[in-house]
């Protein structure tokens, strides 16, 4: 039985290039990082939560809420094949059991802080926006997007951020945890424009501080998401 269950919608994604050098202190054991097109990206990550199930059981006063992280990419090789993970280098949302189970099963860096998300329409763009209080202070971003989604082209940057189905954490020196991520492929929103209110070092600490210049921008519909340990 998978250990969590939820419903995952409006999955916002802003990425940054940033170094090798910035990532490696943060790979788990066994994992190399991953290049999309020659570079090393990070991404700021917000998706709407809501049914969260453990074990087949609700989590109750988790039926709607967000989650903000800072993530980046890395592929393990098992068995005969490279399998392709995320790694959060840490994650926000304002529900302190979540914490509490985020960083004492999982062994994840999770923050319990005030967050809001918001989804809106105009007459030509839909727009998600996520944001976080830290010391008294908001941080933001938005994106926005056309309304009418679209595949996931095959060895796209979508492709590569999406479609990742490990999950893994730094647990001491040597020892790496690893959950499976279940769902099915996602549909995008072909983007069109961003805002960015965050100072990286606030929360994610002085090693992101540099990242300013936008990347890209992805925006995906989500779906049921089933999180297994290995």
């Amino acid at each position: 039985m998978a250990a969590l269950t939820y419903e995952c919608r409006n999955v916002a994604l802003i990425n940054f290039k940033t170094t090798p050098e910035t990532l490696e202190k943060y790979l788990p054991a066994e994992t190399k990082l991953d290049f999309f097109n020659g570079e090393c990206l990070v991404s700021l990550v917000g998706f709407q939560f809501s049914n969260v199930e453990l074990k087949g059981v609700k989590v109750p006063f988790h039926s709607n809420f967000e989650q903000i992280g800072l993530q980046f990419y890395v592929r393990r090789f098992v068995g005969t094949e490279w399998q392709k993970g995320i790694v959060f280098i840490s994650e926000i949302a304002d529900k302190p059991l979540l914490s509490l189970l985020a960083n004492k099963v999982f062994h994840e860096n999770f923050s319990t802080l005030p967050t809001t998300s918001e989804f809106t329409e105009d007459n030509l763009f839909q727009h998600i926006k996520y944001a976080w209080k830290f010391k008294d202070e908001w941080q933001y971003f938005q994106i926005s997007s056309e309304k009418l989604s679209v595949l996931i082209a095959k060895d796209s940057l979508e492709e590569f951020v999406l479609e990742r189905p490990f999950i893994y954490g730094k647990y001491k020196k040597d020892k790496t945890i690893s959950y499976d991520i279940s769902h099915i492929r996602w549909r995008i929103f072909p983007t069109h424009k961003h805002q960015l209110k965050t100072d990286f070092s606030l929360e994610f600490g002085s090693d992101f501080s540099h990242l300013k210049k936008v990347h890209s921008l992805v925006f995906a519909d989500g779906s049921e998401v089933t999180v297994s340990p290995l």
